[in-house]
């Protein structure tokens, strides 16, 4: 009862659509802690904010604001995974490197991967791995334009 349980591709969060939520705002939540402990991420004055297509909260990754969190929407679209990283507020001279550095399809989501059948702290060290990964490759590609 316990356990993590990732929805699937085409998969409807179900009658346990609450508990799967409230994960999901869990791993999301502890992923952003983590990246505040190592410094690389900042919540300061900036809040949860849920979105139409799922929990997430905005953050900072190192310098730049972007929004984290579960994208119902692109996950269906795309099959990789129900976390995103929307860096909408990168600039737009930098977002085609910022889209080729992480090999994101769309002009402002980037997916953040989610490992499946392992355990939650396996799962959720993957997490924080890749949202570093975006904050890294966003830090580089602002402080090269810059």
């Amino acid at each position: 009862a316990g356990a993590f349980k990732p929805i699937s591709q085409g998969e409807e969060f179900g009658e346990d659509s609450e508990v799967r939520k409230r994960q999901y705002k869990r791993l999301i939540d502890a992923a952003t802690e983590i990246g505040i402990e190592q410094e690389w991420a900042s919540r300061k004055g900036l809040r949860a904010t849920p979105r139409g297509y799922g929990y997430g909260r905005y953050i900072k990754l190192h310098d730049t604001i972007v929004w984290f969190g579960v994208n119902v929407d692109q996950f269906e679209q795309t099959g990789e995974t129900p976390l995103w990283v929307d860096y909408y507020s990168v600039r737009d001279e930098d977002r085609e490197q910022v889209q080729e550095s992480l090999g994101a399809r769309n002009a402002s989501w980037v997916p953040v991967s989610l490992k499946r059948d392992v355990e939650y702290s396996e799962m959720l060290d993957g997490v924080v791995e890749s949202l570093k990964q975006i904050a890294d490759v966003i830090h580089q590609t602002r402080s090269h334009s810059a």
